[in-house]
């Protein structure tokens, strides 16, 4: 195996578990705040723009067409400094698997019992030896019933694997894919993809259909994180993005603004409108992408979205959410450049991932 060949040092890494955490009781129910990494970030990385976040999604590493793991840019200082971070912190921390062209090698390792097996034991080895607490299927995306079928199969022996270690098992999917019912029960998490859409690319009307059609497909409620952008797009080249932060240095928008420049994203008005809306609709949290896009100081939409979503003094990471005594049993119903195999690293994400933005469509 190329993790096992080539993964030659090891560290002694804390163990942390998502276990329940003692909160003071307020009248606005908490929700989860997550937010994805990409590995061209991690200079970035600091405590102070980490803090109030319960869940950080590190992108990524990338399957190959054998099951095997492409470590692609994930150096291990960089991974070092999170583990630091995380040792000080309340947050738990995820693996992307795939996502943008990185999801090439997801067809045939799920075609396949022994690369799916492979694929989970060194995705499962990486996670145990860098601490992380979960890992992100993020497949974009399965084009025939036959991959839909092997996708399910892959998360169903993930989670089989992963749970008695201790690990959460999550997938980033848009509400149009059409996955088996299967896979909802095996997901502890669902990180909703409520962007990139045509046009004005994520509104908060588009949020709404998203939810209202994943749930309809047979996704529980409690385990879907809101995927929300800090990045616009731009009304008349869907190709061209622009990270929050420097449209909001370039543009200065209002508060209430969703559009500047010509580029339509998330101001704060929206971001609270939304996070009111995964209230409303019983969500487990809210995701972003990415948070090395955001704006400093005072115009951070981090920092708007911490004190939203984990109002008072409750605001503590919360435990991974379990479904409600009422429920019943869950029905069973979908990011970068290509590297060295484990051995090294690559430079940053070409072409959209200049400022970050995912480079996915939906097809027409």
């Amino acid at each position: 195996m190329i993790l096992s060949a080539v993964l030659t040092w090891t560290l002694a890494v804390p163990q942390r578990t998502a276990t329940e955490l003692p909160r003071q009781g307020t009248a606005v129910r908490s929700l989860n705040v997550g937010g994805y990494l990409p590995a061209w970030r991690f200079p970035q990385l600091t405590p102070a723009r980490l803090e109030g976040v319960t869940d950080v999604i590190v992108f990524s590493v990338q399957p190959t067409v054998k099951g095997e793991v492409d470590i692609v840019d994930l150096s291990a200082s960089s991974l070092a400094s999170l583990r630091r971070i995380k040792g000080s912190s309340r947050f738990r921390t995820w693996l992307t698997v795939g996502g943008w062209s990185r999801s090439e090698g997801f067809a045939s390792t799920a075609a396949s019992p022994q690369h799916r097996k492979r694929l989970i034991e060194e995705v499962t080895f990486f996670m145990e030896r860098e601490g992380f607490d979960g890992v992100d299927f993020d497949w974009q995306n399965p084009k025939t019933g036959k991959e839909l079928a092997d996708y399910a199969l892959l998360i169903e022996e993930a989670k089989a694997f992963l749970s008695p270690r201790k690990r959460l098992v999550s997938a980033s999917l848009r509400s149009w894919v059409n996955v088996p019912k299967s896979m909802w029960k095996n997901l502890d998490r669902i990180h909703l993809h409520s962007y990139d859409h045509d046009g004005r690319h994520s509104t908060l009307e588009d949020a709404q259909k998203d939810i209202d059609s994943i749930l309809k497909a047979g996704a529980p409620a409690w385990k879907v994180q809101l995927g929300i952008p800090f990045y616009g797009r731009s009304l008349t080249d869907w190709k061209q993005a622009m990270g929050y932060g420097e449209i909001n240095r370039k543009f200065a928008p209002k508060p209430y603004a969703d559009e500047a420049g010509g580029f339509w994203f998330n101001g704060p008005d929206t971001i609270r409108a939304k996070v009111d809306l995964a209230r409303e609709m019983k969500l487990g949290g809210i995701v972003v992408w990415e948070m090395g896009q955001d704006a400093e100081g005072e115009t951070s939409l981090l920092r708007h979205l911490v004190a939203l979503a984990r109002p008072g003094p409750s605001a503590q990471p919360r435990p991974q959410p379990k479904p409600p005594a009422s429920d019943s049993k869950p029905a069973s119903t979908g990011k970068g450049e290509k590297g060295n195999s484990v051995k090294g690293s690559t430079k940053a994400e070409k072409s959209g991932a200049a400022s970050g933005a995912k480079q996915t469509k939906k097809p027409s």
